[in-house]
């Protein structure tokens, strides 16, 4: 009588074996991860002062009722800007807003939804007298989104 392996019985049973403890760990219940914070720069900055919706800043700037201003820096209010904003970037601007009007409708704007640049300009020019200071809710992302007008170009 031949004698038989006893190999593909045992690979067999090792096989079983690993479906069997693959299938009792994927029905065991899971530990919950816990859900993590924002990060700060997610969150409102400066959260005091008001933003002016995209219909509102679009209104605005057709109706010339604001003087737009772009906090980034150059090269990227070349590549696209809104129709007649001023390019004043954040780092700037202490140096160059004694230029603007304190009592005009001054309504800046960033790239970022999270308007971090822009409600900082904010800040600036409201603690210098300015009356009236809104970043644009969503920044320029927002407004592009939107299908609003922009230009390229200094």
């Amino acid at each position: 009588m031949k004698k038989r392996s006893v190999l593909p019985y045992l690979l067999i049973i090792i096989g079983v074996a690993i479906l069997i403890t693959s299938i009792s760990i994927s029905l065991q219940p899971r530990a919950q991860t816990p859900t993590t914070q924002p990060l700060v720069a997610e969150e409102e900055t400066f959260p005091e002062i008001p933003r002016v919706s995209l219909e509102d800043a679009l209104a605005a700037n057709k109706s010339g009722d604001a003087v737009f201003i772009d906090v980034r820096d150059n090269s990227a209010y070349a590549e696209a800007h809104i129709a007649n904003a001023l390019s004043i970037p954040l780092a700037q601007l202490d140096s160059q807003y004694k230029d603007l009007d304190p009592n005009a409708w001054i309504i800046t704007y960033c790239t970022w939804p999270s308007e971090e640049s822009s409600a900082r300009a904010a800040r600036i020019l409201l603690d210098n007298g300015f009356k009236k200071v809104t970043p644009i809710l969503g920044g320029l992302r927002a407004w592009e989104e939107a299908g609003y007008p922009v230009e390229t170009g200094p």
